[in-house]
């Protein structure tokens, strides 16, 4: 097993030399049929359900998708798509939030294999992941991540979420605390926000606990044009079986937090 984590961490630290092609312009670059969903409540489209099928390669204007592949025959596949930016703060911060999550991956199989408990015939682990780019104004993008996996010792996969929110202008990652001048103020309302929309979608389902207003419940989120999106994974705010649950909130349901400018741009 330790070759495998080896091995995979040399690719990375390789990735430049990982499969490659140039990408055609997609229209309308960076923006998505996400950032325009009505009504706010957004609904499972299917993507990551199916997308890990056909497997295309992400395109969009202006950046080159990379694949990153490791497998161990019989034993490990790992397949994710990942943005190249040609911006070196950016690329890395990519390239770290990746090679952090596949080892940690990687460590989980690991570990189970050193317990003694997967000798009921052959195991397999793998992940396939790809991504979408989302734009709220000129000068941020966020990468959304989601990479479908599986561990040889889970009864079924589950999907991941990750997003890195980067302020191209600075070359540099953003938190909570970069998006609203009032954080404390902008969990709250995502919180209320939240509740209200999957509680009347969920019914009884919903986990009211997985929004609750911590910080911690709201670290994947999207900022598009006209306002944010909230992704919940898996088991977060529902039951496995109804998928993520997606919300988007719309901007002026977050005055009160301060939206900064840098990412929204000037507010009238």
């Amino acid at each position: 097993m330790g070759k495998r984590v080896f091995c995979l961490l040399a690719c990375l630290l390789l990735i430049a030399c990982c499969s490659a092609g140039a990408c055609a312009a997609e229209p309308g670059g960076m923006a998505t049929t996400l950032s325009a969903v009505k009504p706010e409540m957004i609904q499972p489209d299917g993507y990551e359900q199916d997308f890990y099928k056909s497997f295309p390669r992400p395109r969009y204007r202006g950046v080159e998708s990379r694949l990153i592949m490791h497998e161990v025959k019989d034993a490990l596949e790992v397949k994710q798509w990942c943005p190249v930016f040609g911006n070196a703060a950016l690329d890395k911060a990519v390239s770290a939030s990746l090679k952090g999550r596949l080892s940690g991956f990687l460590e989980k199989d690991k570990a189970f294999a050193g317990s003694g408990n997967g000798e009921e015939g052959p195991s397999r682990s793998w992940w396939k992941g790809t991504y979408r780019l989302f734009s709220s104004g000129p000068g941020c993008v966020t990468v959304h991540f989601s990479s479908y996996v599986c561990h040889s010792y889970n009864a079924h996969g589950a999907t991941l979420h990750k997003t890195l929110v980067f302020s191209e202008k600075r070359g540099r990652l953003l938190g909570l605390g970069d998006l609203f001048a009032d954080a404390n103020m902008a969990v709250r309302l995502m919180s209320q926000w939240a509740t209200k929309k999957l509680s009347a979608a969920l019914g009884e389902s919903f986990f009211s606990n997985g929004v609750e207003p911590k910080p911690e419940n709201f670290t994947r989120l999207i900022p598009v044009r006209d306002g944010l999106v909230m992704v919940f994974p898996e088991y977060q705010a529902a039951p496995f079986g109804m998928g993520a649950q997606v919300v988007k909130m719309p901007l002026n349901a977050l005055e009160k937090a301060g939206p900064k400018p840098e990412v929204w741009g000037a507010r009238h």
